[in-house]
C-alpha cells in the first residue's frame, strides 16, 4: 500500500495541502513513480513544478521523455473514451446493446493534428490552473475545440472555446433550455456587465430557434503560436472566475 500512500501525498501537494517543503528532485522522483504506476495526469501536473535547468541535463532528458509518454497516454485515453461515447450514443438511439471496441478499432482512432493540438492546449490549461491553485473544476480534457467548466448550477455552465481559423479564444455562459433565465439575465445586462468589468463587451445570444442560449466574449490570440498560450490561460481563468461569481448568483428581473 506504499504506492497509494505516495499517491495521496502527491495529490495533497498538487492541492496545496502539503505543509512540508518539497524540492525539485523530489518532484522529479514523484514524476518517475507516476510514470511507472500509470498516473499520467498526476505526472503531467507535477511537470509544471520543475523549472527549466533546475536539474542535470540527463535528468531533464529523462523528464521530457516521461512527460511526453504521459501526455500521449492521456491523449489516447481521451480518444478511446470519445470514440466509445459516440458508439454508445449511436447504440442508445437504435435501442441496442453498446458494442465493444476491439483493440484494433481503438488503435485506428488516430487524431488529426488539429485535434491533438486542441487537447494539448486544454491539458496545459489544466496544468496552469493546478499549478496556480485556482478554484476551477476542470474535468479531463478531450480533443475538441471546446471545454466545459461547472459553476455549481445545473442549468448553466461556462464553456471555453478556441478557434484556429479566427485566431480567437472565448469564454461563454451556456444556458440549457431556459429562455426565461436568459431573459432575466438580459434584463440585468447593465448591472452584470458592470460587475464583470471585462475589457471586451459581452455578446448576448438568445438563439430563439434553439433550446440553449449563450452569453459570450472573445479575445484575439494565435492558436498556432504556443508562445501566446500562457496569456490565453490567464485570460480564460480570470474571466471564468468572474463568470462563476456573477452568473452563479440568483438574479431577479431588473426591468
Amino acid at each position: 500500500m506504499e504506492h497509494e500512500s505516495q499517491r495521496r501525498r502527491i495529490e495533497r501537494f498538487l492541492r496545496g495541502k502539503l505543509k512540508k517543503a518539497v524540492d525539485t528532485f523530489c518532484i522529479y522522483q514523484w514524476i518517475d513513480r507516476c510514470h511507472f504506476q500509470g498516473w499520467w495526469q498526476l505526472a503531467v501536473s507535477l511537470g509544471a513544478y520543475v523549472p527549466p535547468n533546475s536539474l542535470g541535463e540527463e535528468y531533464h532528458k529523462r523528464l521530457d521523455y516521461m512527460l511526453t509518454k504521459c501526455r500521449s497516454e492521456i491523449l489516447q485515453t481521451a480518444i478511446v473514451e470519445s470514440a466509445a461515447e459516440g458508439v454508445d450514443q449511436s447504440a442508445r438511439a437504435k435501442d441496442c446493446p453498446r458494442p465493444q471496441l476491439s483493440k484494433g478499432q481503438r488503435s485506428r482512432k488516430v487524431p488529426s493534428a488539429r485535434k491533438t493540438r486542441q487537447l494539448e492546449f486544454w491539458q496545459q490549461l489544466k496544468e496552469y490552473a493546478s499549478k496556480n491553485q485556482l478554484p476551477l473544476k476542470l474535468r479531463t480534457p478531450r480533443p475538441q475545440h471546446w471545454y466545459n467548466v461547472a459553476i455549481g448550477r445545473s442549468d448553466r455552465h461556462v464553456t471555453f472555446t478556441i478557434s484556429a481559423r479566427d485566431n480567437k479564444v472565448g469564454c461563454e455562459l451556456y444556458i440549457r433550455g431556459s429562455k426565461d433565465l436568459y431573459r432575466t439575465l438580459l434584463s440585468c445586462k447593465d448591472d452584470i456587465e458592470k460587475e464583470l468589468c471585462l475589457s471586451v463587451p459581452l455578446d448576448w445570444r438568445e438563439l430563439p430557434a434553439k433550446k440553449a442560449s449563450r452569453i459570450r466574449t472573445f479575445v484575439d490570440f494565435r492558436f498556432s503560436d504556443a508562445a501566446t498560450w500562457q496569456s490565453a490561460f490567464e485570460w480564460l481563468t480570470v474571466t471564468c472566475t468572474k463568470f462563476r461569481t456573477v452568473f452563479s448568483k440568483e438574479w431577479k428581473n431588473c426591468a
